[in-house]
C-alpha cells in the first residue's frame, strides 16, 4: 500500500487555491507523476474552519516514506506556495486505494495524538463506530492514517471525513444522534492526549 503525504501549504500574499490548481493542471501533476506520486486530493482552507485563509491542503500518494518525504521539496516549487508542512502517513483501514477524491462537501481533517500502545485499539473502536455512523449521517470516512513513530512513542493519526456540509458535521457531534458510535468515540477519546479538527473544501483537480 502507498504512503500518503499530508501537506498543508501556505500561499503567498494575493495567491489563492486557484493558483494551486493551475499549477497542478500545467506542471505540478506531471512533476508529481514523474517522481512516482499521485494526487489524492486538494482542498481550499479558506471556506472551512481552522485553516488559515492563506492555506490549502494537498494529499499525494507515494511508493514509500522516503519518496513521500522528498515530495515536500517538490511541492515548494509550486509558485504560489511559500511554506510546506508535510507529514508522511500510512493508511490503516481506509483508504484501500489511491483513487483521487472527487465528491464535494465539508471535508474534516481531525488529528489525534495517541500512545503507541493504544493505536490498535483506537483503530478497532473507529471501525466499529463507523458501522452506524455512516448510516445515520451524510458522511463517509475516507481515510484513517497513522504517522511514523517509534515503539513506545505517542502516535499521530489523521482521520479524513467527508460530510455533506458543516450542518451534517455539527449534527454528527450530538451524542444522542448515534449512541452506539458515541460509546466507542468516548472510549477513543479517553486514550487521546490531544486532538484538533479542521475543515476545508475539496477542489476539482480534473484537467
Amino acid at each position: 500500500m502507498a504512503v500518503w503525504l499530508h501537506a498543508v501549504l501556505k500561499l503567498a500574499s494575493g495567491a489563492s487555491s486557484s493558483n494551486l490548481i493551475d499549477w497542478l493542471a500545467h506542471r505540478g501533476d506531471e512533476a508529481i507523476r514523474s517522481a512516482g506520486g499521485r494526487v489524492w486530493g486538494a482542498w481550499d482552507g479558506r471556506p472551512g474552519l481552522g485553516f488559515g485563509a492563506d492555506e490549502a491542503v494537498l494529499m499525494t500518494a507515494w511508493t514509500d516514506d522516503a519518496a513521500a518525504g522528498a515530495a515536500v521539496e517538490l511541492l515548494k516549487t509550486c509558485p504560489p506556495v511559500i511554506a510546506v508542512v508535510g507529514t508522511p502517513l500510512h493508511p490503516t483501514l481506509r483508504p484501500q486505494s489511491d483513487v483521487p477524491m472527487t465528491v464535494g462537501g465539508a471535508w474534516v481533517f481531525r488529528e489525534f495524538h495517541v500512545p503507541g500502545a493504544d493505536v490498535q485499539r483506537f483503530i478497532e473502536l473507529s471501525a466499529s463506530a463507523w458501522e452506524t455512523f455512516e448510516t445515520h449521517f451524510d458522511a463517509q470516512i475516507q481515510g484513517l492514517f497513522r504517522g511514523p513513530n517509534e515503539p513506545g512513542e505517542v502516535a499521530t493519526l489523521l482521520l479524513v471525513t467527508r460530510y455533506a456540509d458543516h450542518a451534517a458535521w455539527e449534527a454528527s457531534r450530538k451524542e444522542s444522534s448515534d449512541p452506539d458510535a458515541w460509546a466507542r468515540f468516548r472510549e477513543r477519546h479517553a486514550m487521546t492526549r490531544w486532538t484538533r479538527a479542521r475543515s476545508a473544501q475539496l477542489l476539482s483537480t480534473d484537467h
